[in-house]
């Protein structure tokens, strides 16, 4: 839309869930360590989701889910903030293109 500037309304996609609900690692609480999302043709998103609900004794009860039809990507009016609660606007990086992508 405007390369990240500003940003449309939060959405809720799932939840509430609370921490226990996820294993422990070395690292701390988490269901995984990464972050997946798909922008199709037409400019929807596809984000993969991991949601937790609450344990049945020792069994943890996790799944991933991908939002149906995904989720509009129609940027917005709320500016992009360098910490939350600043009216300062972020600074977005020059980024330069590697040689053999020009």
């Amino acid at each position: 839309m405007n390369g990240g500037a500003t940003w449309s309304a939060p959405a809720k996609l799932a939840g509430p869930m609370k921490l226990s609900w996820l294993p422990k690692t070395s690292q701390g609480r988490m269901f995984g360590d990464y972050i997946s999302t798909a922008v199709l043709a037409g400019g929807n998103a596809y984000a993969v989701l991991s949601v937790a609900h609450a344990r049945t004794g020792s069994k943890f009860h996790q799944a991933m889910y991908v939002p149906a039809g995904g989720v509009p990507v129609t940027g917005g009016t709320h500016p992009a903030l360098t910490r939350p609660g600043s009216a300062v606007p972020a600074q977005r990086p020059t980024v330069t293109a590697p040689p053999t992508a020009r």
